[in-house]
């Protein structure tokens, strides 16, 4: 064996192991990138959460003022002597209404937000199933590389004897 070939052996040797190198590096990078789109999908179902939570008390809030009102009403419309009938019982009742389509608006927009949470929780996990593959695609790019470099080596040496 002269030198051109111990070279070009030695060539192949470490082509080979920077394609396996490269593909390890390659697939613990998206591995990495997989955990943070996990974490994300985490936070953001927390987050959903967090916001049925806001909202349910924002809900409770507004229909304790409005009692809290109604009695103001009440008590108002009582002391100045016009009676709980006809117009004063429109007034009372249609503020119970207006109260309790803000209360249901504030139901909606949680369960919006609830809902967008989820959505974005869902494309984050995957996101992390697709760096995860991209891992797996990653290794066998390098490990095939590294096939391709020892067999090409080979044959070059081959061919010259």
């Amino acid at each position: 064996m002269d030198f051109a070939q111990t070279f070009q052996i030695a060539g192949s040797i470490l082509g080979a192991y920077g394609s396996y190198a490269s593909g390890r590096s390659d697939s613990t990078q998206y591995l990495m990138k997989a955990k943070a789109e996990e974490y994300n999908a985490g936070v953001a179902r927390y987050m959903g959460e967090q916001a049925l939570k806001a909202s349910m008390a924002e809900q409770l809030a507004l229909r304790r003022n409005q009692r809290q009102f109604q009695g103001s009403q009440r008590a108002a419309i009582a002391q100045a002597g016009i009676g709980t009938g006809g117009s004063a019982a429109d007034v009372v009742g249609q503020s119970t209404t207006l109260a309790e389509l803000d209360a249901m608006n504030l139901a909606y927009e949680g369960a919006a937000r609830f809902r967008a949470a989820l959505t974005q929780a869902d494309l984050d996990e995957a996101n992390a199933d697709s760096y995860r593959y991209g891992a797996t695609a990653a290794k066998a790019t390098g490990n095939i590389g590294a096939y391709r470099s020892l067999l090409s080596g080979a044959s070059a040496i081959w061919g010259r004897t």
